[in-house]
């Protein structure tokens, strides 16, 4: 299992869809479980996170100085997949991607303590079977398929 692991770490991003890479969240915004997207999406076969694409530096290190600036709140970091393969697959796939990012963002810098990992699978899809297949090109199928496998930064609660 940890060779299977370790070869899926050379699998990164297959879709990125912000031309920013940049997490921005206004403090007046913050309040608990409050969800936000991070633009970086992948498919069902990536669970590791830890070598990004350098272009996503500038993502990674915007999160983490988010993160430091609001030490007082803890955040889970929510794993999505698609709903290609197995339900069962699809969530531990999704848990492996949420606590790979987590652990990115830690090696980044931020801090272990104020961050919790969920897999979602497919129980939080942004675009259903249905609306998939509504869809008239490959292109915008490939897309929408990419926009569920997806990573998000849920607040949690305010910490007393």
């Amino acid at each position: 299992m940890r060779n299977f692991l370790t070869i899926l770490f050379v699998v990164i991003c297959s879709f990125c869809f912000s031309q920013k890479l940049k997490f921005s969240l206004q403090d007046s915004l913050l309040s608990e479980n409050s969800e936000y997207t991070v633009p970086i999406y992948f498919n069902n076969f990536e669970p590791h996170m830890e070598h990004l694409l350098e272009s996503h530096k500038p993502l990674l290190d915007s999160i983490v100085r988010f993160l430091s600036s609001h030490l007082d709140y803890e955040f889970e970091v929510g794993g999505h997949t698609t709903f290609r393969g197995v339900d069962e697959f699809n969530l531990k796939m999704s848990e492996a991607q949420a606590k790979s990012f987590i652990n990115t963002l830690i090696i980044n810098g931020a801090k272990k303590n104020q961050l919790q990992f969920k897999g979602y699978g497919e129980t939080k899809l942004v675009n259903t079977y249905e609306e998939i297949d509504k869809l008239k090109t490959e292109k915008e199928k490939k897309k929408a398929h990419a926009e569920n496998g997806r990573i998000t930064i849920k607040v949690l609660k305010k910490k007393i």
